[in-house]
């Protein structure tokens, strides 16, 4: 328990030296002790049960990119992307990890846009390589990159990279690189002192790039010269006051476990709402809070989930423009609240009966009930 504590404790550490120098104060804050306007409800749910194929059970460690009309699936455990229909039917793979040509050593993050793929792969300590695929796994090109990042997107034909703080001596945590790897902008400082790798957070809607870190309050707006806040996050007597980053820090950290704090785990923006998922601990309990922000009436929707206990519609990833809340679930965690989800409107039921604990994944989009 004591190393899991300083681990989280030298996150903190690390995020008290960040300095972030962009505006904020046209951000919007969205204030978690708010009394909410209601519950987040769902006019309907479709199910999609990942097919369960010969060497393709999935899994824990998965990365999960949509379209209109298929699924990618990061596997870390088979280094490489498994590719679906929209019922969940696998179609091919995508990508090989090796040495060989056209492979690579890690499948660190990946994205899909149109009918191409890039796999992004750490090399060495020193180089980022992008391998690019058609989505039928035909592989097209590999450009190299001066930068050791943790995840990447596109800014245009510009590529954004969030860089580990592993081996990273760079003053900024975000790079703004161009397809031959000149550095054109870069964003948030850093500190070079720390030697820790963070988890990143990339989230795109059709007018924004949005970027988060772990244990920070901010989601921001990436652009060609500048990441601008967009939304601040108030989590009230639940914030990290800046007296745990002075004197004996394990003390002021377990003193503020046993009051509790905020962070959030991940984000999500279409047309009509912005989506918080959050994560709230402290001594006694993990809890999961969601967040459902509608923007035109300022409307704020909530629900929570104790994080150790088996739950469902707890893990979202991602929030379509068809205002559809998108949910990954274990099988076992759907066989194990079969009884609870028979109770919503499945438009497709009959799946829900089928499903078998040591099945792959099932994807839950559900439609938002709008008033």
């Amino acid at each position: 328990m004591k190393r899991n504590l300083l681990t989280i404790l030298i996150l903190f550490v690390l995020f008290s030296c960040v300095n972030k120098t962009n505006n904020n104060l046209n951000s919007t804050i969205i204030d978690v002790e708010k009394k909410p306007d209601g519950s987040i409800e769902y006019e309907s749910v479709t199910m999609i049960p990942i097919e369960t194929i010969d060497d393709g059970l999935l899994g824990q460690n998965l990365k999960i990119r949509f379209t209109d009309s298929n699924i990618y699936i990061a596997d870390a455990a088979h280094g490489c992307i498994f590719k679906y229909d929209n019922e969940g039917q696998f179609i091919n793979r995508i990508g090989s990890k090796g040495e060989g040509p056209q492979e690579y050593l890690s499948l660190t993050d990946f994205r899909v846009e149109n009918d191409t793929v890039e796999i992004m792969s750490c090399v060495g300590d020193t180089t980022t390589s992008i391998l690019k695929y058609y989505s039928n796994g035909e592989f097209i090109s590999q450009g190299n990159y001066d930068v050791i990042a943790g995840a990447f997107e596109r800014l245009g034909v510009d590529y954004v990279f969030s860089k580990n703080y592993i081996k990273n001596d760079r003053e900024y945590r975000l790079m703004l690189l161009n397809k031959d790897g000149k550095v054109l902008n870069e964003f948030i400082s850093n500190n070079p002192s720390i030697d820790l790798s963070i988890v990143e957070n990339f989230s795109k809607s059709d007018s924004f790039l949005f970027y988060k870190e772990a244990f920070d309050n901010y989601i921001y707006t990436i652009e060609p010269d500048s990441a601008i806040v967009r939304y601040t996050v108030d989590f009230g007597k639940f914030s990290i006051p800046e007296s745990v980053f002075s004197g004996d820090f394990y003390s002021n950290f377990e003193n503020l476990n046993k009051r509790g704090f905020f962070s959030i785990r991940s984000f999500f923006e279409n047309k009509r709402y912005a989506f918080f998922e959050l994560a709230f601990q402290n001594e006694i309990i993990s809890e999961i809070h969601q967040l459902l922000y509608e923007k035109s009436t300022e409307r704020i929707y909530k629900q929570k989930f104790i994080a150790d206990e088996t739950n469902y519609l707890y893990n979202v990833i991602g929030l379509t423009e068809t205002d559809e809340l998108v949910y990954l679930q274990n099988a076992y965690e759907v066989t194990t609240n079969r009884d609870a989800l028979g109770k919503l409107n499945i438009t497709n039921k009959t799946k829900l009966n089928e499903i078998e604990a040591n099945d792959n994944p099932v994807i839950l989009k559900c439609k938002i009930k709008n008033d």
